[in-house]
């Protein structure tokens, strides 16, 4: 498990909704005490199996990242951000209002 959680490569966090799910199942372990040449847990295990089996599918994904601004006036950041009891997040955005800062 923690092989696999570690190895999830995602710099800028735009799959933390992904890649937490696979970190709290390893802190579940963790908690449960669990030693690690155990066997998971059914529940766990379940879980565990849906996850990496879903893994593959992220490589269809294709996230586009263009920032192009001449002058910054017609510009906000948004931040948006949660929490609960297992995880976090934040998001931060760059909204322009000016015709010269559109890429296309």
């Amino acid at each position: 498990m923690l092989q696999t959680t570690a190895s999830f490569y995602d710099p800028l966090g735009l799959l933390s909704p992904v890649s937490v799910v696979g970190k709290i199942l390893f802190q579940e372990t963790w908690c449960r005490g669990m030693q690690w040449e155990e066997l998971l847990l059914y529940v766990i295990g379940v879980r565990w199996h849906t996850w990496v089996t879903s893994l593959p599918l992220l490589s269809s994904i294709h996230l586009p990242r263009r920032l192009g601004m001449s002058n910054g006036r017609g510009s906000r950041i948004h931040v948006f951000c949660d929490a609960s009891e297992k995880a976090y997040g934040a998001a931060l955005y760059i909204r322009s209002t000016s015709r010269e800062d559109i890429i296309d």
